[in-house]
């Protein structure tokens, strides 16, 4: 994910944060949001790792554990 990318979803957080909601939160959400979108369009491994990692940790959104495991094997299936 570029550097770009980040910094303009942190200005739109800031904006949501004066709406009194956890500027953390959002940007989690946000994250998992970005990384699901490079995962799903542009196949990015980098990106599938990333969002795996926050399925399995429940970051920015629901534990997904399940889904997770299956994203893993997609990447691994995709780098051999």
């Amino acid at each position: 994910m570029s550097e770009d990318g980040l910094e303009q979803a942190g200005m739109g957080i800031g904006l949501r944060a004066q709406g009194q909601r956890d500027p953390l939160v959002q940007y989690k959400s946000r994250a998992f949001d970005m990384f699901h979108y490079a995962a799903s369009y542009f196949g990015d491994r980098d990106a599938q790792y990333s969002l795996a990692k926050m399925m399995l940790d429940g970051v920015g959104g629901a534990r997904e554990p399940r889904q997770a495991l299956r994203m893993v094997r997609v990447v691994e299936a995709e780098a051999a």
